[in-house]
């Protein structure tokens, strides 16, 4: 595009017409001053017509808002590809070309990855690394379940009531215990207050029993052996232990009878 042109050459930069009565000249057109005001209009058309070009459109004589019309269709031609290249607030983030790396610039990666491998609690899941409960855990509602019983203490509830705790220590079952298989105890098995068998039962080793007997303190101890099966004695041996039956002949009961005391009904 050409540069501005030079005013005409005049005391005041502007036309002046002539006065022959009064002997007044009028302002001279030199054909520096009109060539260029030809150059300048040739190159504002050819500007123009760059302008419909790149809007697809060729010089119209009849119409005389063609240069309007282009400006308008090249601005819209360019939001279209702005579109194209930017986020638009519209689509909330739709229109990102690669998420993975969009959250990665974020910073949100782990995030990301973290929540994609969380327990769906509609669903559930699988917790294939270290699982950390700091308070409670509750099956079926609120007052039942694992809930923490103090440090290194774990107490189990149902409906609010606590049936039952364990920790370094013991484990401790505050309601009854019913075992429907058998009970093996590795170490020794030791009953701090009665001790009832139902139904029969078998021994394989010696079972020991503390307690007092019904008419006072004093300790009774004794061993019955007898053989369940032909060449295979048990031994049992009992503390403090008050038979309450018919008595049997002392042979039918064990080698070492007298400790025990046996009260006949």
């Amino acid at each position: 595009m050409k540069d501005i042109i030079a005013p005409i050459n005049s005391d005041d930069g502007l036309f002046h017409d002539g006065d022959p009565a009064g002997d007044v000249r009028g302002t001279v057109l030199y054909a520096q001053w009109l060539n260029a005001m030809q150059g300048a209009v040739i190159d504002t058309q050819t500007e123009h017509k760059h302008i419909l070009a790149a809007a697809g459109m060729q010089p119209n004589p009849a119409q005389n808002n063609q240069l309007a019309e282009a400006i308008q269709g090249l601005i819209a031609q360019a939001r279209q590809e702005n579109e194209k290249r930017s986020l638009l607030k519209k689509n909330n983030g739709s229109d990102i070309p690669d998420k993975a790396a969009f959250v990665a610039h974020l910073g949100l990666k782990n995030t990301v990855e973290q929540a994609q491998n969380a327990l769906d609690k509609r669903t559930g899941g699988t917790v294939n690394g270290r699982l950390q409960i700091t308070h409670s855990v509750n099956v079926g509602d609120s007052d039942s379940g694992l809930i923490a019983n103090g440090k290194g203490s774990v107490a189990l509830y149902a409906n609010n009531v606590k049936t039952g705790e364990w920790n370094t220590e013991r484990l401790h079952w505050v309601k009854n215990l019913e075992v429907g298989g058998n009970l093996t105890a590795s170490g020794g098995a030791t009953f701090g207050k009665a001790v009832s068998l139902f139904g029969g039962g078998h021994l394989t080793d010696i079972l020991h029993f503390y307690g007092r007997g019904q008419n006072g303190n004093e300790k009774r101890s004794g061993e019955c052996r007898y053989y369940p099966y032909p060449g295979q004695p048990m031994s049992t041996e009992f503390y403090g232990v008050d038979v309450v039956g018919a008595l049997l002949n002392k042979s039918e009961i064990c080698d070492d009878f007298l400790p025990i005391r046996a009260i006949v009904t």
